[in-house]
């Protein structure tokens, strides 16, 4: 086992984690939200202090990383990372104890969305809700890179994980394969939100629900927890919504395809097949339930992708 390596690959994420925390500092300075400033600056620092000194600590290795080796970061990373990731929670909230914040850093990293608190009492903090997406955005990157490396090593293929041009078993080090794909994650998953924001945008989203809805539908979570209950979208926004959620639930793989204009084999993949039945499945009993074919439709694909947003209800029904 290289634990040199495990060590520096987590302490390389610790820093890319208080990094992140940058974004909902400014927001909380902007919004004059001093406890959440407090927190992030607290969390992020000490974060980026001990992730620092245990980087600069750790020697570079020779020694080459297997997938054991990758297989110890993402456990850790799960374990581990939500620690500091719920810091800012326990600042934010004063009814907050660090086993919920905990709970809510856990929901978000693993793109659940669940929050414990009580929504119909407390008004979320906009650093907050920031923190939520970035936390969504990190779940996400690390899920699929999860799927494109360690599942691929191991031959759990999925639906399109495997390709051969993304990730490659390494004659030297586990971990070179691991960036490469990053590079690739990152601009597909980064590109399919930027397309969603600015669409949504452009059909009459104000930027602040555009960029919510576009983290939630990339990630298949829900970034905040009470901001769609009154949402109230035209038909353009609520069919876009649908079909990203559709393409998520998909995952990688038909990213992939997309992106190299491969479109015949998305048609001969089974599990789409399989996924488009299960729809159709779903709306059919959705309709029988009362709710209209659109909303049915959008439910089927909001309950399939375990996203959480209320599509096809009477909160997320079209605008009349």
């Amino acid at each position: 086992m290289n634990y040199l390596a495990i060590i520096r690959i987590l302490s390389f994420l610790g820093l890319a984690l208080s990094a992140a925390m940058l974004a909902p500092f400014l927001t909380a300075l902007v919004y004059g939200e001093a406890d959440q400033a407090i927190g992030f600056a607290f969390a992020g620092s000490a974060t980026a202090m001990v992730s620092a000194i245990i980087y600069l600590m750790s020697t570079r290795t020779d020694r080459r990383s297997h997938i054991k080796e990758a297989l110890a970061v993402c456990l850790f990373w799960y374990f581990l990372f939500p620690i500091p990731a719920a810091i800012p929670f326990v600042f934010g909230f004063a009814e907050m104890d660090f086993f919920l914040a905990w709970h809510e850093a856990v929901s978000c990293l693993t793109t659940t969305g669940h929050s414990p608190m009580n929504m119909s009492e407390i008004e979320w903090p906009v650093s907050l809700l920031v923190w939520r997406g970035m936390l969504h955005y990190i779940g996400m990157m690390i899920s699929l890179i999860t799927a494109a490396s360690l599942f691929a090593a191991l031959g759990l293929g999925g639906q399109g994980i495997y390709k051969s041009y993304l990730f490659t078993v390494p004659e030297k080090d586990f971990f070179d394969s691991v960036f490469r794909a990053l590079r690739i994650i990152f601009l597909l998953s980064s590109g399919f939100v930027f397309i969603l924001w600015l669409s949504l945008i452009l059909l009459g989203v104000t930027a602040s629900t555009s960029l919510s809805l576009a983290i939630s539908v990339a990630s298949t979570g829900l970034v905040d927890p009470s901001g769609y209950e009154d949402l109230s979208l035209a038909p353009l926004p609520f069919l876009l919504i649908t079909l990203g959620l559709a393409v998520a639930a998909l995952g990688l793989g038909l990213l992939l395809n997309v992106k190299d204009w491969q479109m015949t084999h998305i048609w001969r993949d089974p599990i789409v097949y399989l996924f488009l039945m299960l729809i159709l499945s779903l709306t059919a009993l959705a309709m029988l339930c009362g709710l209209a074919p659109h909303a049915g439709l959008a439910w089927a694909v909001s309950a399939l992708s375990t996203s959480g947003l209320p599509l096809g209800l009477s909160n997320g029904e079209l605008r009349e």
